[in-house]
């Protein structure tokens, strides 16, 4: 699994499943988005394979909607 912080306010499951697309296919039931009242938004995502989460997470960020979208490994 990996986290995306910094998401856009108007984020969604599909856009967000979108934008990881080339790293490798999501479960897609599997992303779970937060929103804070502070505006702060982050999703955790889960990927088929590890190999894929991996990729994402050596990319290091996303562009979503315009804006960099950091990508790292979810802490247990």
């Amino acid at each position: 699994m990996i986290l995306v912080r910094d998401l856009p306010p108007q984020v969604d499951r599909k856009s967000l499943a979108l934008a990881l697309k080339d790293f490798g296919s999501v479960k897609y039931r599997n992303i779970q988005i937060r929103k804070y009242n502070d505006g702060y938004h982050y999703a955790i995502v889960e990927f088929n394979s590890s190999r894929a989460a991996n990729q994402a997470v050596q990319a290091g960020s996303i562009s979503l909607d315009g804006r960099e979208c950091f990508v790292e490994p979810k802490k247990a």
